[in-house]
C-alpha cells in the first residue's frame, strides 16, 4: 500500500507541473522527498538513505562530467564558426521535392556530430524550418522531418548523453553499443527516407535562397579549418577515443580557432564557454546563441536527482509489484514488447527522457541476462518514444523552437519507425524460435 501511494502521489506531482506548465524539476525535488519518506517508513537508517541517494548520484558522475563538456563544447563551436559552417554550406540551398529526406539526413548528421536533439533542432532545425517555410511546405512536414532526424544521435552519437547514460546503467561501452544499434536502425532509417522521398515527389524542383543562411558568412569566417573541431569527433570516435578526451580536444581546437581565425579574446572564448554563444545581431542570435556550461545547469540537476532515485529503487522493495507484472506480460509475450510498453508508461509520467531511461532500466533490467541487449532495447524504446509525446520536454522543445504544430508527430517517421520495426523483429525471432 505504502508503495502505491508513494508513486500515486509522485505521478500527480509530475501532472501538476506539465498541467501548470511548471518546471519538471520541483515535482522531481517532490518525488525525491516522497521516496526518502518511503525509504525511513520502511525501517531504514538515515545513514544507509543517505548511501542509497549517493550511490545514484556516483553512478552518474561520467555523464555529469560530460554534460559540463558538451556545454563547452555546443558553446565554442558556435563561437568558432563549426556550427555556422556545416549549416550554411548544407542547407544554404535546397529542392523542394528532396526537402523532407535532405531535412532529415542533415538533422541526423548534426545530432550525430553533436549528440544533442536539442542543440541540433536550436541550430540545423530551424535553418531546415526558414527554408521550408520559404519552399511553402506545410509545418507538419517540417516538424516531422525535424522531430526524426534530431533523435538519430541520441542513440549513435558517442556525444549523446543519452546513449552515455543508457551505458553507464548497463554498464557497457559506448563504442560496442552504438556499432549493435546502428546495424538495427539501417532499416527504419532507409524506410524513412524513402518515405520523406515519396511524400515529396510533387512539390517541384526549383531551389529558394534563404536570407538565415547568407548572415553566417558576414557575423564569421567560414572556412575548412572551422571544421576541424566536427573532424576531431568523427576522427577519435573512429578510433573510439574515450569520449571525455575526444570532447576535450575539440573544445581546445575550437577555442583555438576563436581566437586565431574569430578575432576572439582568451577571455572572451572563457565567458561565452561558462554562459553561452550570445550574438550581437538580432536575427544571427535568433538562429545561433546558446550552449555554454549554464544551459546544462537544469539538465544536470534532472541526471543527479533522478540518479538519486536510482538508487533507492534498487535497494528497497518501492518497484517490486510492477516488476513482476513486467516479468508476468514479458512471460505473454517477449522482452522487446515489454520494454516499449515500460517505455510509454515511464515516458508520460516522468515526461523527461532521463528519468523515463532510468526508470525503463530498473524494470527491465532482469528480463535479459545480456547487457548489450539490455542496453540496444534501451535505445531502441526509451529513447525515441520520449520524443512522441506531445506532454515530454523531448517532444515539445523542439517542436516549439521549429515553430511547428503538434500534429508533425504524425510525419515524425523514424521515431515510431524504430520501436514498431524492433517489436515485428522480436516476435518474428520468437515465432521462429
Amino acid at each position: 500500500m505504502a508503495e502505491a501511494v508513494t508513486l500515486l502521489v509522485f505521478v500527480l506531482m509530475l501532472l501538476g507541473c506539465v498541467l501548470t506548465d511548471i518546471s519538471v524539476i520541483y515535482a522531481l525535488i517532490g518525488g525525491l522527498a516522497c521516496f526518502s519518506i518511503y525509504t525511513l517508513y520502511n525501517k531504514y537508517p538515515v545513514s544507509q538513505l543517505g548511501k542509497m541517494l549517493w550511490k545514484g548520484v556516483k553512478g552518474s558522475r561520467t555523464i555529469l562530467i560530460v554534460f559540463i563538456l558538451i556545454g563547452f563544447l555546443t558553446a565554442v563551436w558556435r563561437a568558432s564558426g563549426t556550427i555556422p559552417c556545416i549549416v550554411y554550406y548544407s542547407a544554404s540551398s535546397m529542392a523542394p521535392r528532396y526537402y523532407l529526406v535532405l531535412t532529415f539526413l542533415l538533422c541526423c548528421g548534426m545530432s550525430a556530430l553533436t549528440g544533442t536533439s536539442f542543440g541540433t533542432a536550436s541550430t540545423m532545425g530551424v535553418i531546415c524550418a526558414s527554408i521550408g517555410r520559404a519552399l511553402d511546405i506545410p509545418s507538419v512536414y517540417i516538424g516531422g522531418a525535424v522531430m526524426s532526424g534530431i533523435y538519430f544521435g541520441e542513440q549513435c552519437s558517442p556525444m549523446s548523453s543519452s546513449a552515455l547514460l543508457v551505458c553507464e546503467l548497463t554498464d557497457t561501452d559506448i563504442y560496442v553499443i552504438i556499432v549493435k544499434v546502428l546495424r538495427q536502425v539501417l532499416v527504419p532509417l532507409l524506410i524513412t527516407a524513402a518515405l520523406y522521398l515519396y511524400l515529396g515527389r510533387g512539390w517541384g524542383n526549383g531551389a529558394a535562397e534563404v536570407e538565415s543562411t547568407r548572415i553566417f558568412t558576414s557575423a564569421f569566417y567560414l572556412a575548412p579549418v572551422t571544421l576541424l573541431p566536427a573532424g576531431i569527433i568523427i576522427l577519435f570516435s573512429l578510433f573510439r577515443v574515450r569520449v571525455e578526451l575526444t570532447m576535450l580536444v575539440s573544445i581546445v581546437a575550437a577555442a583555438v580557432i576563436c581566437v586565431v581565425y574569430q578575432d576572439m579574446g582568451i577571455v572572451q572564448v572563457m565567458d561565452i564557454m561558462v554562459r553561452g554563444y550570445h550574438a550581437g545581431d538580432i536575427k544571427l542570435a535568433a538562429l545561433i546563441d546558446g550552449g555554454g556550461l549554464k544551459s546544462m545547469v537544469s539538465i544536470g540537476a534532472i541526471v543527479a536527482i533522478s540518479s538519486a532515485y536510482f538508487g533507492i529503487f534498487s535497494a528497497t522493495n518501492l518497484l517490486s509489484n510492477l516488476k513482476q507484472w513486467v516479468l508476468d506480460l514479458a512471460c505473454r509475450s517477449n522482452v522487446f514488447f515489454v520494454t516499449v510498453v515500460v517505455s510509454f508508461i515511464t515516458c508520460a509520467i516522468s515526461c523527461n527522457q532521463t528519468l523515463a531511461t532510468m526508470l525503463t532500466c530498473e524494470m527491465t533490467k532482469t528480463l535479459t541476462e545480456k547487457k548489450e541487449t539490455l542496453a540496444v532495447n534501451l535505445e531502441m524504446s526509451v529513447i525515441v518514444i520520449a520524443g512522441l509525446l506531445p506532454w515530454s520536454i523531448a517532444c515539445a522543445f523542439p517542436l516549439s523552437v521549429v515553430e511547428a504544430p503538434k500534429e508533425s508527430l504524425i510525419f515524425a517517421a523514424y521515431l515510431y519507425m524504430v520501436p514498431l520495426w524492433m517489436v515485428l523483429k522480436s516476435f518474428f525471432l520468437k515465432r521462429s524460435k
